[in-house]
């Protein structure tokens, strides 16, 4: 079986189009290969409900009264669909991350290697508290960059 993403496509979007009906064609493996795996692939995503078959013993397969489900709709929307507005994103950032760039923007700056020796020891004994205080301050300094920010928000989002 070959996964095609755009014949995932074209159903997706003809059971969209149908919502909240369905197909009740049946597609048997013994007939399309091919679609019937794509249909299964995206039944076991969650996009799709069926009625599938696997037959272990003659190893057809065979799907029918197919709809596409909630996820399968926010799927296709260009805003994420509803799950884009219930679910929130959380961002984590650990200490050890932000200190590797910290130890690699203060590597790449043109000092004296005592002062970069001076400033790495104290990021290395500094407690986790105080690089959360770090991000809020780094995150207060850069939105009061307004120019700055808007022309990185605009490299950064902008297609």
């Amino acid at each position: 079986m070959k996964l095609n993403r755009a014949s995932q496509l074209e159903f997706l979007t003809k059971l969209r189009d149908m919502y909240p009906e369905g197909l009740s064609e049946c597609f048997d493996s013994d007939n399309d290969f091919d679609t019937t795996g794509n249909l299964f692939y995206l039944l076991e995503h969650g996009l799709i409900k069926a009625s599938a078959v696997k037959d272990k013993i003659g190893s057809r397969s065979a799907i029918a009264n197919i709809k596409i489900t909630a996820k399968g709709i926010d799927f296709l929307e260009d805003d994420g669909g509803i799950n884009a507005i219930l679910k929130k994103i959380t961002v984590k950032i650990d200490c050890d991350s932000i200190k590797e760039l910290l130890f690699s923007t203060i590597q790449s700056q043109d000092m004296q290697e005592s002062e970069k020796s001076r400033l790495k020891k104290a990021i290395k004994s500094a407690p986790a508290t105080a690089f959360s205080e770090f991000i809020k301050q780094l995150v207060g300094q850069s939105l009061a960059r307004g120019p700055e920010l808007i022309s990185l928000i605009q490299n950064t989002f902008s297609s």
